[in-house]
């Protein structure tokens, strides 16, 4: 009888397991889980069976479950390397990339040949910018199966990213020699070409991704980038408006036709009408990667939040928001401290279903001040103007740089609306002239500027402008690096008082240009490059301390950098500065 009973458990295992592998292979995850949870119940430590259920708790982001299983297996087992490589994917989704990589190198360590985790250290790396480190376990990677189309690709990024164009080029080729239908590759090829101002090989390498992908919106944006640094603009619009017919809600196509208006100065109201329409596609678009939120940017969106319902704005979802946003961050493992400055918040369904309506809601403020001047009037330009070119440096800070009514308008812009869209790694949010930051305030600046300092600004057309916004206390700010542009044109627009050390908060401005034969990404990215350079070429710095409304000025072959920062913790106190390039020494369209 016993006998028996034991064949009949036996035989209901098989069954239920056979189901349950059947289900998950079919992606009917909820039934795989409720079977492998039935087997559990009779075997709560059947290895392979808690090995499947923690594999698809991961593949539908359940990732809390996931490790809890995981972290029980290697207790079980803690030989078998694929326990191991699957918890290092569990953290690196939770954003815990130092418990992702001691996963990854575990299971490295009883698994010398595991190229997938060669690759994803090669990921964490490259996503935090340690190009290096990126690059050692890409070719490790490499060296166990040199088939890997998709690591040489990621190879290629990282080399893009630091200006090295030449092996950027290589890693991308063999891509292609791997995986010859592969229009991504193909695309970032062009992109190099671009950067390297070979726009007949560029072009070439998007129409090859056409031909691969006729539906292919990248490679159409790609050709648009190209024939906009042409001056070709009505081209360009037509490459990208035939993008937006192959992808509604290709941000980047909306931000091309955009940036031709602005760059222009001649329609205000077009200029504004398209960028806004470019941070709209962003708002509606707007998900949660993997189910996560960083801290940082949750803690900001939900300060902005509460200012723009004290400030009796209505916007849809707001006290929710409120609500939901402030309950998350209080949990005591959210704290925001330098130890976890890169942590990211997985949220659950509920919380997602009560965020979202928020972030998909558009608001940015009309100034409500009739301006009539924009430039402070009081200043004399012509004195300005003289002691800029009477200074070999060519480095200089203006002080009182907008009129009263610019710059207190320009503050509540900056405040109330919704356009910081761009989550940098040294925790500051960036927002763009070509996504939603843009007023006639910001197009007249630029105008008054041309006016009223023609030997400087008047011959040379806006590039672009932009802003950004730090986490008081522990954000980094921006790295060392140089622009684009002839001439560069900062303020800062955070009253004094925040500002808890008056000798810093600005900018360090170094007085050695970049080499002619620096690429773009090389000048602006490369940091270990730029600080190997400065020291060989003995470069001095000047320091320019943070003040309301002061403008620096100064040569955009320069590299500089923001100087600590150290603001009060409140929501206006946050340091905001803004950027106008003009000139175009080696023009390049931010993507």
């Amino acid at each position: 009888m016993k006998s028996k009973i034991l064949k009949n458990i036996k035989l209901d295992f098989k069954k239920s397991f056979n189901l349950a592998i059947k289900y998950h292979n079919r992606n009917y995850h909820e039934k795989a889980i409720k079977f492998y949870k039935k087997i559990l119940k009779l075997y709560p430590n059947n290895y392979k069976v808690l090995f499947n259920l923690g594999t698809i708790y991961a593949q539908v982001n359940q990732f809390y479950l996931a490790k809890k299983i995981f972290l029980k297996l290697i207790k079980l087992n803690p030989k078998f390397f694929c326990t191991y490589y699957n918890l290092g994917i569990v953290f690196q989704k939770l954003g815990d990339y130092k418990k992702a990589i001691t996963s990854y190198k575990k299971a490295i360590s009883l698994n010398a040949i595991d190229f997938a985790s060669y690759n994803n250290l090669g990921n964490i790396y490259k996503n935090t910018q340690e190009f290096k480190k990126a690059i050692h376990f890409y070719k490790k990677a490499i060296k166990v199966n040199p088939l890997l189309s998709d690591v040489y690709y990621n190879l290629g990024i990282v080399f893009q990213e630091l200006g090295n164009h030449k092996q950027a080029i290589t890693s991308y080729k063999k891509t292609i020699s791997l995986k010859k239908n592969d229009p991504t590759a193909y695309n970032n090829l062009g992109a190099v070409f671009n950067e390297l101002g070979e726009h007949k090989k560029a072009i070439l390498c998007f129409k090859k991704s056409i031909k691969i992908k006729p539906n292919n919106p990248n490679a159409y944006n790609g050709i648009s980038i190209i024939l906009q640094i042409q001056g070709k603009h009505g081209e360009s619009v037509k490459y990208s408006k035939k993008a937006m017919s192959l992808r509604p809600n290709s941000i980047l196509a909306h931000r091309l036709i955009a940036n031709v208006e602005i760059t222009q100065l001649k329609n205000f109201k077009k200029a504004i009408k398209q960028s806004y329409q470019s941070v709209k596609v962003h708002h509606r678009t707007s998900n949660f990667i993997n189910n996560s939120i960083s801290v940082t940017r949750l803690k900001h969106d939900v300060e902005q939040a509460k200012y723009l319902f004290s400030n009796k704005h209505k916007v849809n979802g707001l006290k929710k928001f409120i609500k939901v946003g402030h309950k998350i961050l209080k949990r005591k493992k959210n704290s925001l401290n330098r130890n976890n400055i890169n942590k990211s918040i997985l949220l659950n369904k509920d919380e997602i279903k009560f965020l979202l309506p928020y972030y998909k809601e558009n608001f940015i403020y009309k100034p409500k001040k009739i301006i009539k001047k924009f430039i402070n009037p009081h200043n004399d330009w012509n004195e300005i103007e003289r002691k800029y070119f009477n200074d070999v440096k060519q480095i200089m800070y203006i002080d009182n740089f907008l009129s009263e009514d610019a710059i207190t308008e320009l503050n509540k812009f900056c405040l109330a609306s919704k356009v910081w869209n761009r989550e940098h790694k040294n925790k500051y949010l960036g927002a763009t002239s070509d996504r939603g930051f843009i007023s006639t305030i910001h197009l007249k600046i630029a105008t008054d500027l041309k006016k009223n300092l023609p030997k400087i600004f008047g011959k040379h057309r806006l590039q672009t402008f932009w802003a950004y916004k730090y986490e008081p206390k522990i954000s980094k700010g921006i790295n060392i690096h140089a622009d684009s542009a002839v001439v560069n044109l900062n303020f800062w627009i955070t009253p004094n008082k925040y500002n808890l050390n008056k000798n810093s908060g600005g900018l360090r401005v170094y007085d050695v240009p970049t080499p002619k034969n620096w690429p773009f990404a090389k000048y602006n990215r490369n940091t270990e490059d730029i600080l190997k350079f400065l020291k060989k070429t003995k470069s001095n710095y000047i320091d320019i301390p943070h003040r309301y409304n002061r403008a620096v000025l100064f040569n955009s072959a320069y590299f500089h950098q923001t100087q600590e920062v150290n603001f009060r913790d409140v929501y206006e106190g946050r340091r905001i500065n803004i950027t106008y390039l003009f000139g175009d020494r080696n023009f390049y369209v931010p993507v």
